[in-house]
């Protein structure tokens, strides 16, 4: 048995605004069908409107059910609880086919990081072509002296967040074929102004697992059992030669989870590759992606 609800391609929502419209919108249905145009129907009513007119979604269910009946129609039709919320949801469950999500609280928030990781985690077929700079995904014991300073307890906090220890030395330690300029400079150092500013600079420093006595160090290994995945997919890797944190060592093993990616290594490049080598990642990484 076909556990999902079959749609047809094409639909045309028709809101049953007064309780009293149904057989007449289907009639006109049919006419339409009679012209060539074919779809399913779908009656739609929100709660704030049947709150409005007295109604209830079974009553909407109802409504339709009845002039399909006295119509005769024989091709498929739904009903759906339009603007949906967790607290109205119950009353629309049982005489509704789909549901429209009212999103109004959400516009503008961003998702929790936890829903994001949950729905990429089911939906690992939604991702399509890769593109691999400069980083890591998977367990690794070997860090810069400069970096592992600051993971040393209270020194590391006083360096990261009382002298920009973090991200004020990467505008210069990252780039090696040139300079940042002053505008460029200014937007890195940007959100980290003040020592409020930077507790998750801080905070990202020390939950950088580096053994496996470190709280971090299981997702880790979990997000690196996960790259199998994505073996099939079309890889690009670009990588700065020049990285004085990710070297030589994480592309061999980036290359090692993804055998078949294609591999530009830009000798004389930074960790900051986007910007140090910018006129050569930018078209080849545009050139993969539009493929």
């Amino acid at each position: 048995m076909n556990k999902y609800l079959p749609l047809g391609k094409l639909s045309f929502g028709m809101g049953d605004r007064f309780g009293q419209q149904g057989k007449a919108q289907l009639r006109a249905c049919q006419l339409a069908t009679d012209l060539g145009a074919h779809f399913v129907p779908v009656w739609n009513k929100s709660n704030r409107e049947h709150s409005f007119i007295g109604t209830e979604p079974s009553s909407l269910r109802a409504e339709a059910d009845a002039a399909v009946k006295a119509l005769g129609w024989k091709q498929s039709y739904h009903v759906d609880a339009d603007h949906i919320r967790l607290e109205t949801v119950d009353r629309f469950i049982a005489p509704s086919d789909f549901f429209t999500i009212d999103v109004a609280d959400s516009i503008g928030k961003p998702a929790a990081a936890a829903d994001v990781k949950a729905f990429v985690d089911r939906h690992p077929e939604l991702i399509g072509r890769l593109v691999i700079l400069n980083t890591a995904a998977f367990a690794s014991e070997r860090i810069p002296a400069r970096i592992a300073g600051c993971k040393i307890p209270l020194i590391g906090p006083l360096l990261v967040r009382g002298f920009n220890g973090f991200a004020w030395p990467a505008t210069w330690m990252a780039m090696h074929r040139r300079r940042l300029t002053p505008e460029e400079k200014r937007g890195y150092l940007f959100p980290y102004e003040s020592w409020g500013a930077r507790v998750a600079v801080s905070a990202f420093v020390r939950d950088i697992p580096l053994s496996p006595a470190h709280p971090s160090w299981t997702t880790l290994k979990a997000v690196e059992a996960g790259l199998v995945q994505f073996k099939d997919r079309s890889t690009l890797i670009v990588w700065g030669g020049r990285d004085f944190c990710f070297n030589a060592t994480f592309l061999a093993r980036w290359q090692e989870l993804f055998p078949a990616a294609r591999c530009e290594r830009i000798a004389d490049a930074g960790h900051y590759v986007l910007e140090d080598a910018a006129t050569e990642v930018l078209p080849l990484i545009c050139g993969h992606l539009l493929k």
